[in-house]
């Protein structure tokens, strides 16, 4: 990917519903960095949640969502880290199993499509760090996040499986997005559990195995004295903020950590109002946080 061009925006299915400020915080800071996105109409659900039971209708689906963006000549840029590693596994088998690639076309020509390999799938913070570039982020920041301690929740799916995904950073002992919360004036808080599971991938059918991961996070992220916590997969922010009260009933405990996805944090140190970030659809409100900085509203 390069600057300079149009990209198709891939929210998945929670941004647009269960975590808007993901999508309204997302755009904002495009936005500001001269960055052109395209909704897709037709766009649908990566593939993700069946993956488990029927791998060809999953790979089928990915691979419809980005024959839809290679038929308009635009690369993918996905928020979700489920969502760009499904896209991105879904691509590389296809790219390499010509029978598998013949079977998927066969079903994707019934809506006039075709996947040719064309378009590349990245995620919004591989884009930031990559294509923007740490320089140039780090010289728009404007009111930066001084004294702001923030846990760094990498996921999953953000860096693996990595013969996939690429790039140059380590799955096991990543530090690519502690250098963008650095690049804000926020100091990155290492924390035990670091590399822990969200608990997304059970919670339809143990849900009680769910709230425990959060409840192992979130005792994590306190202990170490963090004052947020930074996501940046949208299913991981429903986990950590939408399902945060729900884990403190299960808990019998009460954390009340501010979940923040990425462009939220990058915007506020970009000088974006709060408003404009989405602050208002966290579900665990971080106006304590907000109240530190220069000419915002402790109300929020």
């Amino acid at each position: 990917m390069a600057q300079g061009r149009s990209y198709a925006l891939f929210l998945g299915c929670n941004a647009p519903v269960r975590t808007l400020h993901y999508d309204v915080a997302t755009r904002a800071v495009l936005e500001r960095l001269g960055v052109h996105v395209v909704d897709l109409d037709g766009f649908a659900c990566c593939g993700y949640p069946l993956e488990a039971a029927d791998h060809l209708t999953a790979v089928i689906m990915a691979a419809r969502n980005i024959a839809l963006a290679e038929a308009q000549g635009l690369d993918v840029l996905a928020i979700c880290s489920a969502c760009s590693g499904t896209l991105l596994r879904a691509r590389h088998a296809l790219l390499h199993d010509e029978r598998l690639r013949t079977e998927v076309n066969a079903h994707l020509r019934k809506e006039h499509l075709e996947f040719r390999g064309t378009a590349e799938v990245e995620h919004l913070l591989r884009f930031l760090h990559e294509d923007i570039g740490t320089e140039r982020l780090r010289s728009l920041v404007t009111r930066p996040l001084t004294g702001w301690r923030v846990a760094v929740h990498y996921g999953c799916h953000y860096l693996k499986p990595s013969e996939v995904v690429g790039g140059g950073d380590d799955p096991e002992v990543p530090h690519t997005v502690d250098e963008l919360v650095a690049l804000t004036g926020a100091t990155s808080v290492p924390y035990a559990e670091r590399q822990l599971c969200c608990g997304g991938g059970v919670l339809g059918y143990r849900e009680a195995d769910s709230h425990a991961l959060i409840a192992k996070k979130l005792d994590s992220v306190v202990a170490a004295g963090a004052d947020a916590l930074e996501v940046h997969c949208a299913f991981c922010a429903v986990m950590y903020d939408g399902n945060q009260k729900a884990a403190e009933r299960a808990a019998g405990k009460a954390w009340n950590v501010p979940v923040l996805v990425y462009p939220q944090l990058l915007g506020l140190a970009m000088g974006i109002d709060p408003d404009d970030l989405g602050f208002k659809h966290n579900r665990v409100r971080a106006k304590e946080l907000l109240a530190r900085l220069e000419g915002v509203s402790a109300a929020r």
